[in-house]
């Protein structure tokens, strides 16, 4: 059976971008993959959404979010960064809905390069929870949304 996009019994479905490195090193590019990876495996132990396949992800990180959203049936798109400023290590995250093209969160951490590490597992701790809870939060505000009202019970028309 093939889903059409929203159409998931676990809630949201989350395309994770793979986190861009723009102009860093190798070294910072592997830092991003293993980000990627981290927070990919992290989001998927959660029941209340469903999480992409990063392959299928990385497949089409170069399009808008809408496009993202129609090629892949994904209601969002994580989107990361990792930055080198100095010695310093920065780290951000946004959330995107899909459907409406708005930002619903963004997350920006920074570390020593050289701490960088034994901070990491912190840091997609962090990333995963509060996206898991934003995630979380648009499927109760889905369920709490009224019915729309329907004609008057008994009207013909």
């Amino acid at each position: 059976m093939t889903t059409t996009r929203g159409e998931n019994e676990r809630g949201p479905v989350l395309a994770v971008l793979p986190f861009a490195a723009p102009g860093g090193s190798e070294a910072d590019a592997l830092i991003a993959q293993g980000l990627h990876e981290d927070v990919c495996g992290e989001l998927s132990r959660f029941r209340a959404f469903a999480v992409i396949s990063p392959i299928s992800a990385a497949a089409v990180a170069d399009r808008s979010d809408a496009e993202i959203g129609t090629v892949l049936g994904a209601t969002h798109v994580l989107r990361g960064r990792l930055r080198r400023a100095g010695e310093m290590l920065e780290v951000s995250a946004s959330l995107v809905d899909c459907a409406g093209a708005t930002q619903l969160w963004t997350e920006r951490l920074t570390a020593p390069g050289e701490e960088f590490f034994s901070l990491r597992e912190g840091i997609v701790a962090r990333i995963v929870a509060t996206l898991a809870a934003r995630l979380e939060e648009t499927v109760l505000a889905g369920a709490r949304e009224p019915e729309p009202p329907t004609s008057g019970a008994g009207s013909s028309g």
